[in-house]
């Protein structure tokens, strides 16, 4: 199985886990959620690591375990390597520095893939090409504080909230019964649940993205795309917004770009504060070195040849008095 295959699968128990967020364990862990697997804690000094429940071993965990990720030393190696035997993980990995060719020689008797003195952060980011995560970082309270006065200025709307489900909330409480929705092809919007409730139905809008997703024949269906840049409210995400109160939108094919600038009166983003930027350039800089790469892999993982950038949109202002543009800055990171 290679590496690549390996960081496929999604669910990672994380062995040695510590609360100090200076700790290879900790940051290697958040960095792992933060780009979408699943982290299970397990360390019996802790009772819970970032508001998960943290367990004592693997044999305690319920869930159904991918790789094992070692933070042990390597004397302590073979019984935990005997745990992982016994839930049948698919995979061994221990961290850099931590080789047990014992253990390892047992893991594979058992079917299991093993990875030795390897990093798993590492790895990920050399898989996914040159990703500078200096733009990974959460905004301080006073960037955040001097970003949305400027963007108050330019006629943007912005609210503040902790938490994805927070701002859920919000956008539930924005948009009135009976309105058409459309939203861009957004992670962030997914991520907060958005994409999910409109897919379920229990909501009480017009969701133009039903008939276009329910439409087969190609000419119609781009028809439909058309005339949905014209929906009341639109939603989706942006990917830098600069200190000034300036904001980059990138679009591969551009369907997004009407109803971000002029055709739909009202538009709400949802923003992980950690797409702010100092400037404009800097934000130019967090697309082509972050963003594209990111969203890069994400789209070949799904069977697409890969992402480009097509259109950008620098929005400078909001000057149209019939239009309210929302954004709603969320302190957790979420998006590209």
């Amino acid at each position: 199985m290679s590496i690549k295959t390996i960081l496929d699968l999604k669910t990672i128990a994380v062995v040695g886990i510590s609360d100090n967020p200076e700790k290879p364990s900790n940051f290697v862990a958040k960095f792992l959620e933060e780009h979408g697997y699943t982290i299970i804690p397990v360390n019996p000094n802790l009772t819970e690591w970032d508001g998960k429940k943290c367990y004592p071993d693997l044999l305690s965990i319920p869930l159904k375990v991918d790789i094992v990720d070692i933070f042990r030393r390597t004397e302590a190696i073979p019984p935990i390597v005997d745990e992982a035997i016994a839930i049948k993980a698919k995979v061994v990995w221990m961290q850099e520095g931590i080789v047990n060719e014992e253990a390892a020689a047992k893991a594979r008797d058992a079917g299991i893939e093993v990875v030795m003195d390897r990093c798993m952060k590492k790895e990920y980011t050399n898989l996914n090409g040159r990703i500078n995560m200096k733009y990974d970082v959460l905004a301080s309270k006073e960037s955040i504080k001097k970003v949305t006065e400027a963007l108050k200025s330019r006629n943007i709307n912005v609210e503040i909230v902790n938490t994805k489900e927070e701002a859920l909330k919000s956008i539930n409480k924005l948009i009135p019964p009976g309105k058409e929705v459309m939203t861009g092809g957004s992670t962030t919007i997914d991520q907060i649940g958005f994409t999910e409730q409109l897919k379920s139905g229990k909501h009480p809008w017009k969701n133009l993205k039903d008939a276009i997703l329910a439409e087969k024949d190609p000419a119609k269906q781009t028809a439909l795309r058309k005339k949905s840049v014209l929906s009341e409210y639109f939603l989706g995400s942006v990917h830098a917004v600069a200190e000034s109160g300036q904001i980059i939108i990138v679009n591969a094919s551009g369907s997004a770009i009407p109803s971000n600038s002029f055709s739909s009166d009202n538009v709400i983003w949802v923003v992980g504060t950690q797409k702010i930027v100092p400037t404009l350039e800097e934000g130019f800089k967090r697309v082509h070195e972050y963003c594209v790469p990111l969203e890069d892999k994400r789209m070949k993982s799904i069977g697409y040849p890969g992402t480009t950038i097509g259109k950008i949109l620098i929005f400078e202002r909001e000057i149209n008095e019939n239009r309210k543009i929302t954004l709603i800055f969320v302190n957790e990171k979420l998006g590209f």
